[in-house]
């Protein structure tokens, strides 16, 4: 089979494809024919080396849809989809025609999505799952603010929590591009080009005065100040990621790994997601911890929740395809 690898970190440039022996279902494990697999930031990030427990050499690849095509009987033939493990990290991951999961980790992909559609919800979904419902426990009738919702995280956050009947704000660079989900269910826009008193004033505004339930922060670091100041009294502030520098046209935003901290835990290599509670204007109570996902979205986000959402093969990078 062909694989996309790496043998040491760096720039996508020492990245190559390459021929592998085709891999074999052993004890508990399921051989799946990979269709189609997105591409995200902390790919990118993981062949650059920002990820200490990745072993070399490696195939990357986090989110997959495919065909099994080895392994327990009854999934053979089987249309699946995953994301999160150890894939791309201490696993071969799914950037291959190729690769192993465990059986129990197989999960059936939803029929009226495509290989190319189902390939991009891991990452974005689960991780806005984590912190809309999991975390932040956003209900009906409230109010969310997305920071960073152009991004595949942040659209994602938007289509949760309208699926939800939240009202969303979204906050960005430069709003999400006409014809995708993001554009369609945010009630208003924020540029990120103020200072951080000038965003949480507009976020009040929008809000009658009072400020937004949910901030969730996919940026983080740089727009902690501005999420803040955007908070409701008692709202709760979700933050997935840190970015130290101020983000510039072209530049992918960047997430910080490490344990304990907003970044990614090395036990699941999905976001960790912090929740704080507002409880005065000037005042910070932790109101969370950890979080932790299955390797599938379908455990982890809730088949019905996914149907209701529009189809997000819009809202990430693009898929590597293969027919």
């Amino acid at each position: 089979m062909h694989a996309l690898r790496f043998d040491h970190f760096g720039d996508p440039h020492v990245l190559h494809i390459t021929d592998m022996p085709d891999p074999v279902a052993g004890d508990g494990e399921a051989v799946i024919a990979v269709k189609a697999s997105s591409v995200n930031p902390s790919d990118l990030m993981n062949v650059a080396g920002q990820f200490a427990e990745t072993s070399l050499p490696r195939t990357p690849g986090r989110d997959f849809a495919g065909i099994v095509i080895d392994g327990p009987r009854d999934w053979a033939g089987a249309e699946v989809w995953g994301t999160g493990g150890d894939v791309g990290f201490r696993h071969d991951g799914p950037h291959a025609e190729m690769f192993t999961i465990p059986a129990a980790a197989l999960a059936h992909k939803p029929e009226h999505l495509s290989f190319e559609e189902a390939s991009t919800v891991g990452v974005n979904f689960v991780t806005g799952w984590l912190g809309v419902v999991e975390a932040a426990h956003l209900s009906k009738g409230e109010t969310i603010a997305v920071f960073g919702v152009s991004g595949g995280v942040g659209s994602a956050v938007a289509q949760i929590a309208h699926a939800l009947g939240s009202e969303v704000i979204g906050m960005d660079r430069v709003p999400p591009a006409d014809g995708t989900p993001a554009a369609s269910i945010i009630e208003d826009f924020v540029a990120s080009d103020g200072s951080p008193q000038d965003i949480g004033a507009q976020i009040k505004r929008l809000t009658g005065g009072s400020g937004a339930d949910v901030v969730y922060d996919a940026v983080g670091g740089i727009t902690t100040p501005a999420a803040l100041a955007s908070l409701a009294r008692q709202g709760r502030l979700v933050v997935i990621s840190a970015q130290h520098r101020p983000l510039q046209p072209g530049r992918r935003r960047g997430r910080v790994p490490g344990r304990g901290a907003p970044g990614t835990r090395p036990d699941s290599h999905l976001p960790l997601t912090g929740t704080w509670r507002a409880a005065a204007p000037a005042t910070l109570t932790s109101s969370s911890s950890q979080q932790t996902t299955p390797c599938c979205p379908s455990q982890a986000a809730g088949p019905d929740y996914l149907r209701e959402m529009t189809t997000p093969a819009r809202t990430a990078s693009p898929a590597i395809s293969r027919g």
